[in-house]
């Protein structure tokens, strides 16, 4: 995982969609809210004041407009924290560990 830049890593090539999903996130024993700014079915990008470290196994509780919340587990693949260039959004890239049905149909319904 180089620097802070977006590696080109399997399974992060898709097409994202943009979005702006309310999400709760769990990393390190802490909790903090953000929303998630972009996704694909390989990861996402989760904008937030509190940053988790790079390469840090992240929790996330996604708000789903119908149904109960989406919980999906990833590794912080990249942050905006001393990022050569500026970013739009102050957050995290996360590469999800595995697939989820519900996360997959979440993202059919909003492309």
């Amino acid at each position: 995982m180089p620097g802070n830049a977006p590696p080109k890593a399997p399974g992060m090539r898709q097409t994202r969609i943009r979005t702006a999903i309310p999400v709760e996130i769990c990393a390190g024993g802490k909790v903090a809210e953000g929303t998630v700014r972009n996704a694909s079915s390989g990861g996402m990008f989760v904008e937030t004041r509190e940053i988790p470290s790079q390469g840090e196994p992240v929790s996330l509780r996604l708000s789903a407009r119908s149904g109960d919340p989406i919980e999906l587990t990833g590794l912080v693949w990249w942050t905006t924290e001393g990022a050569p260039f500026r970013h739009k959004h102050r957050g995290f890239g996360l590469r999800l560990l595995e697939d989820d049905d519900r996360y997959t149909e979440m993202l059919s319904r909003i492309r």
